[in-house]
């Protein structure tokens, strides 16, 4: 039997240097999709005392059918008043990533990605 072929072939624009930002305020929030490529660094801030988090990442473009799967089995946890280490990852290709609050006690959640595209 031959394979199918997907519905949609979608090539993904090229990856640039990004910074984001974005403030999360609730179990179940997700930050925007970030095109990476390269070097990540993901960096969680804010006033919530506890924060478990997912890092997800997805090889199709989130504005047609994302794919998101955990990075790590185990969710990243910690208390983002008083820092949380920069998680460091690279991507060998090119994929969309995320941040995924799992459960959080306090007010709020700061994730910043800043890739180098390269």
């Amino acid at each position: 039997m031959a394979a199918q072929a997907m519905s949609k072939n979608v090539i993904n624009p090229a990856p640039k240097r990004v910074i984001t930002n974005q403030r999360l305020t609730a179990v179940g929030d997700v930050s925007d999709w970030v095109l990476c490529q390269g070097d990540i660094a993901i960096q969680v801030t804010g006033t919530a005392t506890a924060v478990s988090f997912i890092v997800e990442r997805s090889t199709r473009n989130p504005s047609d059918t994302p794919n998101p799967a955990p990075v790590a089995t185990d969710p990243v946890t910690g208390n983002p008043s008083t820092g949380v280490n920069v998680l460091s990852y690279v991507e060998p290709g090119v994929a969309y990533w995320r941040v995924r609050i799992t459960a959080m006690t306090g007010s709020n959640v700061d994730v910043s990605f800043a890739t180098s595209g390269e």
